[in-house]
């Protein structure tokens, strides 16, 4: 006959949980960074901020049509460069296409 034994509880040390509440408080800290409020209108909006870090490329066009990240890759000839791009997306995506590039 088999036996059945019941889940064990989870527990969470006390150094794991200031960094679970270090990590909430930081989502809040950046929530209150990147959103902002009216006061006298009530209206809720995103900063330039908010835009630049998560927006998509229409958004962050429509806000800053001139942002841009110009990339130049030089390996071998350190006097030219090897590879050159222009990228036009949010900074979360822009760091991962400049690490490919680099890679």
């Amino acid at each position: 006959m088999a036996t059945e034994t019941s889940p064990s509880p989870l527990f969470i040390s006390s150094s794991a949980k200031m960094s679970i509440l270090t990590v909430v408080e930081g989502i809040r800290a950046c929530h209150h960074a990147l959103t902002f409020k009216d006061l006298q209108s009530g209206k809720e909006g995103i900063t330039l901020g908010g835009i630049l870090i998560f927006g998509t490329e229409e958004l962050i066009h429509a806000a800053l049509p001139h942002y841009r990240t110009d990339a130049i890759l030089r390996r071998v000839n350190l006097d030219r460069y090897d590879d050159r791009d222009d990228i036009r997306v949010n900074l979360l995506e822009n760091y991962d296409a400049l690490c490919f590039k680099a890679s």
